[in-house]
C-alpha cells in the first residue's frame, strides 16, 4: 500500500497494542492505530524518514514503552523464590516504612506491603487519593482508625480502605504490629497527612 505522497506505508506489527505507563507508575493497555516501530529501521524503513512525522517526544515515549513492555513479559514468565529479608525497605512520608513483596511478580501492578509498625509506634493517619487498599494483619495487635471511627484489631483481621478514607494505625504498647498492605492502583506518592 503507498501513502498520499507516493510512499510505502509504514508495515504495522503483528500487535497494535501497546503498555503505557499511567500516571501511578503501572503499565495500562491502550489500542493504538499508529505504527508501532520495534526498532530505529522501522523509522526509516523504504527510505523514508519518519521523524518529520512522529516527534521526538512519542518516538522516544515508544522505545521506552516497549522495553518497559518486554521486562513485564520477562517478569511474568519467571518464577522465584525468595525471603523477606531480599527485599528492599523502602520509605514514605513521617517515617512509615515498608518491603515491596511482589515486586517484579506477575501480579504487579497489584502491590502487596509488608509493614511492620514496633510496640507503642504509629502510622500517622493519612489519606490516598486514588488508592484503594486491603489489609491484612498477619502479627500483634493494636488498632486502627477509619474516618472517626476507632477499631481494635489483632492477627487475622482484615480491613477494607477505599481510596479516600482517613486511616491510621497503632501498635499495642505490649507487641509489633505487622500486616499485609495490597493496593491497587499503587500508591506511590499518593499520601496527604491533613484533614480536610
Amino acid at each position: 500500500m503507498k501513502t498520499a505522497t507516493g510512499n510505502p506505508s509504514p508495515s504495522i506489527s503483528a500487535s497494535s497494542i501497546l503498555y503505557k505507563e499511567t500516571k501511578y507508575g503501572s503499565l495500562s493497555l491502550i489500542n493504538t492505530t499508529t505504527p508501532t516501530p520495534n526498532t530505529e529501521k522501522d523509522f526509516t524503513r523504504s527510505g523514508q524518514n519518519f521523524s518529520t512525522e512522529i516527534n521526538k517526544k512519542w518516538k522516544n515515549r515508544t522505545f521506552n514503552y516497549i522495553y518497559k513492555y518486554k521486562l513485564l513479559k520477562d517478569n511474568m514468565k519467571k518464577e522465584f523464590v525468595k525471603h523477606l529479608k531480599e527485599v528492599p525497605i523502602h520509605k514514605a512520608p513521617k517515617g512509615i516504612t515498608y518491603q515491596k513483596i511482589a515486586l517484579g511478580s506477575s501480579i504487579e501492578p497489584v502491590e502487596f506491603d509488608y509493614v511492620p509498625i514496633k510496640k507503642t509506634k504509629s502510622i500517622a493517619g493519612h489519606i490516598h487519593k486514588n488508592s484503594n487498599a486491603l489489609v491484612f494483619i498477619l502479627k500483634g495487635s493494636g488498632s486502627v482508625v477509619l474516618g472517626k471511627k476507632k477499631f481494635l484489631i489483632k492477627k487475622d483481621d482484615i480491613i477494607n480502605i477505599p481510596a479516600g478514607t482517613w486511616h491510621e494505625f497503632h501498635a499495642s504498647k505490649k507487641e509489633n504490629l505487622i500486616f499485609l498492605s495490597v493496593q491497587h492502583p499503587p500508591i506511590k506518592n499518593d499520601y496527604i497527612f491533613k484533614k480536610n
